[in-house]
């Protein structure tokens, strides 16, 4: 059987995987011989060497390579090939891909659940310590768990319906999605999480804020047809478009605020430098949905097709002046999305799948599918070694190491 090689593990170390055991690994033996210094440590399989340089010592009782399924992860000789990758959580498909606390089968890791019966879990965001989630549901509670696992806790409590979350280094910001005026947005410290009154309304009044993102200096926010964004102080909002057909995804980098419009079909593009109207990145697309952008290009899920072939697929366009291409189609109806070094990762809300392909693949390149059977995933964050998400109609918060 075929195992898992880690295509997109951005960052993470080496794989040793597919190690030959001794007579491959240089190792002294009765297969192997070091009376000449030309033998190629590789025991001359790769043709490298000259065969002239080659011992004339015959191997016996060699050992035989490893199959595919099993690894010398350990680089000792005595114990062969010790490692089953489809079935170890520390080298799960290769040597060194550890699961993160998860089962290993058939040489693919396994999700893990950081929290359960959770109340239509929505937004998440990560930092370096937790993982943050809306509940969108009654009680309206905003929420963090350890990445390591552990107790959920409850951030702040008591909204109508938290929707969008984004953290900095210092506070949790949100967003409460709520009609005649009685939505807002939101900050609280995250030294005073769970502390009741310590939330603090910056942008009072809003109607409907639906997703959020943060930069340095401002908070951003989406209404069913407006941009807006605030110093994180708090103080007065500014309007950064207006007469957008329901905005859903948003992302703000060193230069820009990107949005993707669900009903008006287009990806957008606010330049912070320039006092000028929002710039069309693409227009025709099928309910653009989630959002996620590098330091190049833009990439959006369609929630109900692409353009170009009507099947609901993940697309990516440069950020100035390029042509939208497809990256996957045949998806199922795709929301959240997330991006890392050369990796994209997405929820398909209606088939229950957490998809994954690289950022440079075409339409016709195989998408890896890290976890399948889950109750309408959503939300979609990645760090270096996993990928989490939040599954609204299962009450979870699951990850898998990637």
């Amino acid at each position: 059987m075929g195992v898992r090689h880690g295509w997109g593990r951005s960052n993470s170390a080496p794989a040793l995987g597919g190690a030959f055991a001794l007579a491959l690994f240089g190792v002294p033996g009765p297969c192997r011989s070091f009376d000449d210094v030309s033998v190629p440590r590789d025991g001359g399989l790769t043709g490298t060497a000259d065969a002239a340089a080659a011992p004339d010592t015959e191997c016996v009782d060699c050992p035989a390579p490893c199959t595919a399924d099993r690894a010398d992860c350990d680089d000792d000789p005595g114990n062969g090939c010790e490692t089953d990758l489809t079935t170890t959580s520390a080298s799960c498909g290769a040597c060194g891909h550890s699961c993160l606390g998860g089962a290993c089968s058939a040489g693919r890791c396994q999700p893990v659940t950081l929290a359960s019966e959770q109340s239509r879990p929505t937004g998440l965001a990560l930092d370096d310590t937790h993982a943050y989630w809306t509940n969108q549901a009654a009680p309206g509670d905003v929420m963090r768990v350890a990445r390591g696992g552990g107790t959920p806790e409850v951030v702040a409590a008591g909204h109508t319906n938290p929707t969008g979350i984004a953290v900095d280094s210092e506070a949790v910001y949100w967003t409460d999605y709520a009609a005649e005026y009685k939505g807002g947005v939101w900050k609280i410290r995250k030294d005073d999480a769970g502390k009741p009154g310590a939330a603090v309304e910056i942008a009072p009044g809003e109607n409907s804020a639906l997703t959020i993102a943060v930069d340095d200096v401002f908070v951003y926010w989406t209404t069913p047809s407006m941009v807006f964004r605030i110093p994180k102080s708090g103080g007065k909002k500014s309007e950064v478009a207006h007469d957008q057909a329901t905005p859903g995804g948003i992302a703000v980098d060193l230069t820009g605020v990107y949005w993707a419009c669900v009903v008006g079909g287009t990806v957008m593009r606010w330049n912070l430098d320039a006092d000028a109207l929002p710039e069309v990145l693409a227009t025709g697309q099928a309910g653009p949905a989630g959002l996620a952008i590098d330091n190049a290009n833009v990439y959006w899920t369609n929630m109900y097709g692409d353009a170009d072939a009507g099947a609901q697929a993940v697309m990516a366009a440069p950020k100035y002046n390029g042509t939208p291409r497809v990256i996957a189609l045949g998806q199922s109806n795709p929301t959240g999305i997330a991006e890392l070094g050369t990796s994209l990762c997405w929820a398909n809300n209606d088939l229950g799948t957490i998809a994954c392909k690289a950022k440079t693949a075409t339409e016709s390149d195989e998408t890896e599918i890290l976890a399948t059977g889950e109750q309408g995933p959503f939300g979609v964050v990645m760090s270096l070694s996993a990928v989490y998400w939040t599954s609204q109609e299962g009450g979870t918060i699951r990850y898998v190491a990637r």
